[in-house]
């Protein structure tokens, strides 16, 4: 199983998302419990432009293994984003952007 996740970071560093996306499915049939298999989807989802897989698979971190270091890397990089994008995003304040 990590053999299956260290191919899927290394094919998401290379560009290769697709391919990366293959590796990620497999490991997570193989170890459906490891923190470190959602934490690189939701990597991979970011690095592919959707960030809202992106923040399933963080939230999925947080949720399975809170105190693991995986957890507190999927809290950080869920800070990173912000908050999740909501139904009335064309009613966004002019304001609402000054932290990026």
């Amino acid at each position: 199983g990590m053999a299956w996740l260290l191919s899927a970071t290394l094919s998401r560093r290379m560009g290769r998302f697709e391919e990366a996306l293959g590796y990620i499915q497999t490991a997570a049939a193989l170890l459906p419990h490891d923190p470190a298999i959602p934490l690189e989807a939701g990597n991979l989802a970011a690095a592919a432009g959707d960030e809202a897989a992106a923040r399933k698979h963080w939230e999925q971190v947080v949720s399975v293994a809170p105190k693991s270091r995986q957890a507190e890397t999927a809290k950080a990089r869920l800070a990173e984003l912000g908050p999740a994008a909501t139904a009335t995003t064309s009613s966004v304040s002019p304001d609402s952007n000054q932290d990026r």
